[in-house]
């Protein structure tokens, strides 16, 4: 469960919203993909009951904001 502990860390002591996904870490692995995200400790430990890679929902749920470039 190395996972939840990042997660939890990242929620607790960053305050990221945080969501679990697939090993592809492009399929969300609960309903509502980053609308799901939560950086509330007892949610974040109830979303990561598995192993799952670690999901950030950026913008105004965590503070974060991504740039992606893709050049052609």
């Amino acid at each position: 469960m190395r996972m939840k502990r990042c997660a939890l860390a990242y929620a607790e002591r960053l305050g990221w919203a945080v969501f679990p996904v697939a090993g592809d870490c492009r399929r969300p692995l609960v309903k509502g993909g980053c609308h799901a995200a939560s950086s509330d400790a007892q949610q974040v430990a109830r979303l990561f009951g598995r192993e799952a890679n670690i999901a950030l929902a950026t913008g105004r749920a965590s503070g974060v904001m991504v740039l992606d470039v893709d050049v052609k």
